[in-house]
């Protein structure tokens, strides 16, 4: 079952979740204030989002997908790099997202 008409602001999920699957929605809003229990999330698709990924760096993420969020940019954290060099994180299509110096 699709849940591509699915439409809400990213804003206003609950801050308990750990398991996020919004991939190919209508959500919206500014990644800024994520919930901090997060360890596997899929906004793939999510156009309107937008954003610095900067604001998952606190979050235990074990797997992350944000191709084709072409709004979201910013500089990966350590560990965000770690996913991307296991396979773990996406990127395709993002706006510009930039390793860690």
């Amino acid at each position: 079952q699709s849940c591509s008409k699915l439409q809400g602001n990213l804003e206003s999920l609950p801050k308990s979740v750990t398991n996020l699957n919004l991939a190919s929605t209508n959500i919206e809003g500014n990644i800024k204030d994520p919930p901090q229990s997060i360890t596997d999330l899929n906004l793939k698709s999510c156009t309107e989002l937008e954003g610095d990924i900067e604001s998952l760096k606190d979050c235990p993420l074990q797997k992350l997908d944000l191709p084709l969020c072409r709004e979201l940019t910013g500089v990966m954290s350590p560990h965000i790099f770690v996913l991307l060099l296991e396979g773990k994180a996406k990127f395709d299509g993002c706006g510009t997202i930039t390793m860690p110096s």
